[in-house]
């Protein structure tokens, strides 16, 4: 079984920061490639810390700068999450 976080647990660990964060938001953006996380043996999505790093940062650079998804896409192939969104 892979290892990481559930999409609860991904919950969890943004819910402080992002208390309105849904399962439905996680999964739409996992659909539009913004998240990759490895699957389970039986299918599950499991996230490492890198995956929760790359989500946190999408979040902030919609909430903090209204960046739109593709934006934000082009941003991480070219940068990564190593850049600040503020």
């Amino acid at each position: 079984m892979a290892h990481g976080l559930t999409i609860s647990g991904v919950l969890d660990e943004l819910r402080e920061e992002f208390p309105d964060l849904t399962v439905s938001k996680v999964r739409f953006l996992d659909a539009q490639g913004l998240v990759s996380p490895k699957r389970s043996d039986s299918g599950y999505r499991r996230y490492s810390h890198e995956d929760i790093d790359r989500l946190r940062f999408v979040l902030r650079a919609q909430r903090d700068r209204f960046w739109p998804l593709k934006v934000i896409k082009e941003h991480l192939l070219e940068h990564g999450v190593d850049s600040e969104v503020t």
